[in-house]
């Protein structure tokens, strides 16, 4: 699979998201800024992945992210700086990525709990 369906965009109760281990998974489509409930979005080896969606922005009560083993994810949008509800960011095995978003200094309650890149 080299993207995620379209029908997600209709999951607005959806809280927790995970992908797992999906090797050819090359895109993340913007329409999961309409996972509006979702507190809890983990990507854990998705190693095509190259960035995540630029409309994360809205996903406004989210709390956890965990981004892991996506070896060419090369930058993470500032948009994550708008994520006011996120606390845990954990982040390692992403060896393309050069650099984190300046703006993640915006999140007053974010809880750096782990980086390994």
């Amino acid at each position: 699979m080299a993207s995620l369906p379209n029908k997600l965009e209709n999951l607005i109760s959806l809280v927790i998201f995970n992908i797992n281990y999906c090797s050819s998974l090359a895109i993340l489509s913007n329409e999961l800024k309409n996972l509006t409930s979702l507190n809890t979005f983990e990507i854990n080896q998705c190693s095509r992945l190259i960035s995540l969606p630029n409309k994360l922005n809205s996903l406004t009560f989210l709390t956890t992210l965990k981004i892991i083993e996506c070896s060419s994810l090369t930058s993470l949008l500032y948009e994550l700086g708008n994520l006011i509800s996120l606390t845990t960011f954990n982040i390692s095995g992403c060896l393309s990525l050069m650099s984190l978003p300046y703006e993640l200094g915006n999140l007053i309650s974010l809880i750096i709990s782990y980086i390994s890149c």
